[in-house]
């Protein structure tokens, strides 16, 4: 293979190099030196160590020392100030937390098994010396007992498998085979992995029946982890079977430009558009199982084009308009998903490019009960709606009450996209800070404001849902209590979705006074929006979207004409429709 010449390869190398060029070489100081400077936090994040392998596999590939260099530079910043006594490294300096070792471990372990003939024995004696230390520490200590969310215990699996390669041991191999079947243990009936619930019981279930899911870190680290077993530990039919079974589920919520709508996630705070902040990337998993279908191959390949539409400055941006933003980049986002460039250039997958994704040939309604999650595609319009009732840490975290989560068009792309209801750094460490302090909410809601209390559709756990079809629309109801976030409240609500060929519907009515409908449209700076009564349009460049009320619309100003939400990474006009009490008031987007 030519390396030089692949579009994989080539995106792999821009986003080491400008790793590289971040990479702190003054002053000589244990604490600074070796590591790589993000511009967006201001520091050095404490999982750098993640791209060792990326770049001891680019130098096995070009020969240029560099790549040498400054992985040992960024083993020596690691064990100098994240590696603890007893054979862990923290997430940071300065955090507790200390499970992402197995993420270290997995990579260093790959490292060495893929690129000893590259390795200089004062760098192998010591790099081996920590993958054993956090070998014995994981396998001591990754079982039921670990208070952590399930992609922590499936890496834990793919770290094992690994070991049983590395080291020949069959202990390795037998807990490698214990921890899978725990992982796939975890996959419900409808496919979707479980156990995503930040330290609760990993089987715990919701009043409606839901379960801790979050397509982010399913896609991106749990399927891939799984993959990475099945690739070190040999045959395991029962094993792999119960994988492609979860990753056809998945599949189903990838849109058609590659994104993966996880709007509605457990972890959804640290949504992404093409997947999650500080996940791996779901290429482990498609990419390197594309033989077991071409979809896979497909799947992989568009995601990896989101990658590089996202790449700006040499990083991987942690989404569609941060650089429309004009915001600094996080480097979490590229030396995270730099590994699952590996398996997709060395896979040697072969693309069906008149294959069509799951979601563009989907037609109708389908409902995954793990979630409570709908998924709606009916003309050019997909759509996604959610009653889903988990909250692991408070009411500010998922969209619920019969969230409006997705509208995504053929020919206009992503319209709306939620976000979570309230923005905060639930993961302080890991997400990046937005440029204001004021409600961004960027889901479609029913909104009551009553003092410095707000209620909306989008905090009611407890909502009546009804979904419909015939020949000409799909419908999908929501009944429920306008709540704050305290999950309290008096005044009811109604909202009617509909779904034509070629009109998208939004039907709203509510027994409050001075409620408003906001309808957050998803708009770059450089598209032109209009608003002129009850009307408006947005000028896309292969699109146009017109929406039309029967309410006036005005857009929202006050933060500024366009408002920059970190979930998701977008761009949107907030516009804003009355609602009289008692009143059903109809929205009506069409795309041209």
């Amino acid at each position: 293979m030519n390396y030089e010449k692949n579009d994989y390869f080539k995106i792999l190398k821009t986003w080491c190099d400008t790793l590289i060029k971040l990479q702190m070489k003054e002053p000589q100081s244990p604490a600074i030196y070796g590591g790589i400077f993000c511009p967006a936090c201001g520091r050095i994040h404490g999982r750098i160590n993640d791209c060792m392998y990326p770049l001891i596999y680019l130098y096995k590939k070009t020969g240029d020392k560099k790549y040498y260099e400054a992985a040992k530079d960024v083993y020596c910043w690691t064990k100098h100030n994240t590696h603890r006594p007893g054979g862990f490294f923290l997430n940071d300096p300065n955090c507790l937390w200390f499970a992402t070792t197995v993420f270290f471990n997995i990579q260093l372990g790959e490292l060495l098994y893929h690129c000893k003939d590259v390795i200089c024995p004062i760098e192998w004696e010591e790099w081996n010396a920590s993958y054993c230390e956090t070998l014995d520490f994981i396998y001591k200590n990754f079982n039921e007992n670990l208070s952590c969310n399930i992609n922590y215990r499936i890496a834990a699996a793919a770290a094992m498998a690994v070991a049983w390669a590395v080291k020949g041991e069959e202990k390795y191999k037998q807990r490698a085979r214990e921890l899978a079947l725990y992982a796939i243990n975890h996959i419900g009936e409808d496919g979707l992995i479980f156990g995503e619930t930040q330290g609760l019981d990993s089987y715990g279930i919701t009043p409606r029946g839901c379960r801790g899911v979050d397509l982010g870190y399913n896609v991106e680290e749990s399927l891939p982890n799984l993959a990475v077993y099945l690739k070190y530990i040999g045959e395991d039919r029962t094993v792999e079977q119960a994988l492609l079974r979860s990753m056809d589920a998945h599949l189903s919520f990838m849109l058609p430009d590659g994104a993966w709508d996880n709007s509605w996630g457990s972890r959804s705070a640290k949504w992404t558009y093409y997947g999650s902040r500080t996940s791996d990337g779901c290429q482990g998993a498609y990419a390197y199982l594309s033989d077991r279908n071409a979809l896979y191959a497909e799947a992989a390949h568009r995601n990896f084009l989101l990658y590089k539409k996202s790449t700006h400055n040499g990083l991987l941006t942690g989404g569609p308009h941060y650089a429309d933003a004009r915001l600094p980049t996080c480097i979490h986002h590229t030396f995270c998903h730099a590994k699952s460039l590996i398996p997709l250039i060395e896979s040697k997958m072969k693309r069906d490019k008149d294959l069509l994704l799951p979601r563009e040939t989907s037609k109708g309604m389908k409902t995954f009960s793990s979630v409570n999650v709908t998924l709606a595609a009916k003309g050019h319009f997909k759509a996604s709606f959610s009653c889903y009732d988990f909250n692991a840490l408070n009411a500010s975290t998922t969209p619920t009450g019969g969230a409006l989560t997705m509208l995504w068009n053929d020919k206009a792309g992503v319209i709306l996209a939620a976000s979570i209801n309230e923005y905060d750094l639930v993961e302080n460490l890991n997400m990046q800070v937005p440029p204001y302090f004021n409600d961004i909410c960027q889901t479609p809601r029913l909104e009551l404001k009553r003092g410095k209390e707000v209620f909306r559709n989008t905090l009611d756990t407890t909502a009546n849902i009804t979904a419909l079809e015939d020949k000409t629309t799909l419908v999908y109801n929501a009944q429920g209590v306008l709540k704050n976030f305290l999950l309290r409240g008096t005044e009811r609500f109604q909202i009617t979705y509909k779904l034509g060929d070629s009109i998208f519907e939004i039907c709203a009515a509510t027994t409050a006074e001075d409620a408003v409908y906001i309808l957050p449209l998803i708009a770059r700076n450089t598209e032109a929006l209009t608003v002129c009564g009850p009307a408006a349009q947005l000028k896309r460049e292969n699109a146009v979207i017109t929406i039309t009320c029967s309410q006036p619309i005005t857009h929202d100003t006050s933060i500024g004409k366009r408002i920059f939400h970190p979930c998701g990474g977008f761009l949107s006009a907030h516009l804003r429709v009355p609602i009289p009490k008692n009143q059903q008031v109809t929205l009506k987007i069409k795309v041209q």
